[in-house]
């Protein structure tokens, strides 16, 4: 009898000691859940601005949120926008020069839409700013047909965004693509006659060249900007104001483009979109600490829309409405319309 008690105590304490383990293991698999898989993100050249800029937001993005980011160099919005769609990538930086006309099948795209992308907000502005030696007489834009020209690397958002501009102005210019400082050596020697690029002011290599030649900003009248804008909506009016350069006389109106991160919505959830707006919006003081450019453009949380239009996504829609922002109609994305 004693040893029959025994056995079943033996027994009981065998299976008390297996249902603990057992509860355990279940406690660690239901607060452990697996990983999931990091997204990557297309930004541009390494060291450039918005590689820095996209670095430092994804740093922000996987302390604070539960996503894992990882940056990846890239030849900027072009490259980034096909990445997404081959899906190397889920997420990039582009600009509204660029991913506009794609996303509707225009310009460089041609006829194919690249409609999977979906904005989650704003970043720094570039600006369409043009140089020629004072020595050249040319002070315009629309004095550049027939000239040399250098409209940045082949395949930079330059190259891309430059072309249509003039033929909406019916320039008829010789586009090369030099890079900044190629370009710079190629006016001083004489091998073209004017850069026109897109970036933000003020630009080094123009600092550099007017430190040694004399210099003229290219211009464009109110009306040339109008037109600009009517023919392709994904550019605003701006301004680079006197004080970025010597050479400038006055604050010189011309074309701005925005930078924004844009997703694939069929590969980042609406829930994933809601986690990085709202980690963006309330933790937007450390986030305008990691560059200049990003300081100057978000002075706000409201200033992360202007100048948009991709769509944006219904994550992003949500996180704005909960922080009080108001967001367009226009900036709807197509479900929500």
């Amino acid at each position: 009898m004693q040893k029959e008690n025994g056995t079943s105590s033996n027994s009981r304490r065998r299976i008390a000691s297996l249902s603990v383990i057992g509860l355990i293991a279940a406690g660690a698999m239901s607060v452990t859940p697996a990983s999931a898989a990091p997204f990557v993100a297309g930004s541009a050249s390494a060291g450039g601005a918005n590689y820095l800029i996209m670095s430092g937001w994804a740093q922000l993005m996987n302390k604070y949120t539960p996503n894992k980011i990882i940056v990846q160099a890239t030849g900027g919005p072009q490259s980034n926008i096909k990445l997404m769609a081959n899906g190397s990538a889920q997420l990039g930086v582009v600009s509204m020069s660029i991913a506009g006309p794609a996303y509707v099948g225009k310009g460089w795209a041609k006829g194919k839409k690249y409609s999977f992308m979906r904005s989650l907000f704003g970043l720094d502005r570039a600006y369409l700013d043009g140089v020629a030696l004072k020595s050249s007489g040319i002070t315009s834009i629309t004095g550049l047909s027939g000239k040399i020209v250098s409209d940045g690397p082949a395949g930079g958002t330059p190259s891309l965004a430059v072309p249509p501009i003039l033929k909406a102005l019916h320039v008829k210019a010789d586009l090369v693509h030099l890079g900044q400082g190629d370009s710079m050596s190629a006016l001083k020697d004489g091998r073209i006659d004017a850069a026109l690029l897109f970036g933000g002011y003020p630009r080094p290599a123009y600092q550099e060249l007017e430190a040694s030649h004399p210099v003229n900003f290219l211009h464009l009248t109110q009306a040339e900007i109008t037109k600009v804008i009517h023919l392709n909506p994904y550019y605003t009016e701006g301004t680079i104001p006197k004080s970025a350069y010597r050479y400038l006389k006055h604050n010189a109106k011309t074309l701005e483009t925005r930078y924004a991160y844009v997703v694939d919505k069929n590969s980042v959830s609406s829930k994933v979109a809601y986690e990085l707006v709202k980690a963006t919006l309330k933790h937007l003081k450390a986030f305008k600490q990691v560059h200049k450019a990003i300081a100057r453009a978000l002075t706000t949380e409201a200033s992360l829309l202007p100048g948009l239009v991709i769509p944006l996504d219904r994550g992003a829609v949500k996180a704005y409405r909960e922080a009080g922002i108001r967001v367009p109609s226009r900036l709807l994305p197509p479900s929500m319309k």
